[in-house]
């Protein structure tokens, strides 16, 4: 039964629970070092002091770890940038839905637009919860805890059963049609950062929304994302060519030595 709840865990949680190290020195492979740190700029650190805050990293953050990084991927590809990219769209993405969300919100009634915010806030309180619970369940499996895992791993479950309904209930909330008529007509809403803007601003409010630290944060995590997807599908692009042409070479050459065989 241990072993079985053991694969479960391992199966959940991935194949690196090796990585981690209780007592000692941390190194920069480990998963508990902030991978999108080591790359690049953490989400984290984009959005302090600003409605959109993050909260703290729940991962490590070290000057050291980062310069350890840098060279050593001078002489090998361990493939962060992957996971920093992915790190990027998916906080591009729930701007995204934000920005979705905020448009259907325009023709709503000032109690559905209150329903969407609750939803909105028992989504945010909700995915807090299970980061929360996957890091600890990180920690139980590192200390061999199966049993108090497995209940994490329960609640787990519920948790992100319980986000799914919400979602759906704010989809399904946004597909009705509302009787708000033109209550939010002068409303529109920035295609980068999700806020609201009024078509009455003057040049001074529309400026000082443009050179806010929100809005150049997300536009900042858009560049990011596809320049970073551009250069990684680039360097795929070389690499596979580089491959063809070699297998390409070997090919001619075992045609060769057979000829002369």
């Amino acid at each position: 039964m241990a072993a079985e709840q053991r694969k479960i865990i391992e199966q959940l949680m991935g194949s690196n629970l090796s990585n981690f190290t209780s007592r000692g020195q941390v190194h920069f492979t480990d998963r508990k070092v902030c991978r999108s740190f080591l790359c690049g700029i953490c989400p984290h650190d984009i959005f302090t002091n600003t409605k959109m805050d993050l909260g703290p990293c729940p991962k490590i953050h070290s000057d050291k770890l980062k310069s350890d990084y840098e060279r050593a991927s001078y002489s090998h590809s361990y493939g962060y940038e992957w996971d920093y990219l992915e790190d990027l769209e998916r906080h591009v993405d729930e701007c995204n839905r934000r920005i979705d969300i905020a448009e259907a919100r325009k023709e709503k009634t000032t109690e559905e637009i209150e329903r969407t915010d609750e939803l909105m806030r028992e989504i945010a309180h909700t995915d807090h919860s299970i980061e929360v619970l996957i890091e600890e369940m990180k920690a139980l499996s590192q200390k061999g805890r199966v049993n108090q895992t497995m209940k994490h791993y329960i609640e787990l479950r519920r948790l992100r059963t319980h986000r799914q309904e919400l979602h759906q209930e704010v989809i399904s909330m946004n597909e009705v049609p509302s009787q708000a008529g033109t209550t939010h007509q002068k409303l529109q809403v920035c295609d980068v950062c999700s806020a609201y803007l009024s078509r009455l601003d003057n040049d001074r409010r529309l400026a000082d929304h443009f050179s806010g630290k929100m809005h150049l944060g997300y536009a900042m995590l858009r560049n990011l994302a596809k320049d970073l997807r551009d250069q990684l599908e680039l360097q795929t692009s070389d690499k596979n060519e580089e491959e063809g042409g070699l297998e390409a070479e070997n090919q001619e050459y075992g045609e060769q030595h057979s000829m002369l065989t």
